[in-house]
């Protein structure tokens, strides 16, 4: 992925890809993707990458908990693992 409109609007996709194949077709959630990907998205996320206090990429832990994280013996700096 390229930027983060792109990364956010792929996983929302995967999302109501993974909704529509264990749900029944429900036209209203088809059209409020089409919004979201469409109109939403790019006006709330491309001004975040386009202006001037532009978001930087950071490394995000989607699950994170006590039993996943730590300290180092060594350095005694925070560890995360899964």
């Amino acid at each position: 992925m390229e930027n983060w409109e792109e990364t956010f609007t792929s996983e929302l996709q995967r999302i109501f890809d993974s909704e529509k194949n264990t749900q029944s077709y429900d036209e209203e959630v088809a059209r409020l993707r089409k919004a979201i990907i469409e109109k939403v998205i790019p006006r709330l996320v491309r001004p975040l990458e386009t202006g001037p206090h532009k978001i930087l990429p950071r490394l995000v832990h989607g699950d994170l908990w006590d039993g996943n994280c730590g300290v180092d013996e060594n350095t005694g700096k925070p560890v995360v693992f899964d």
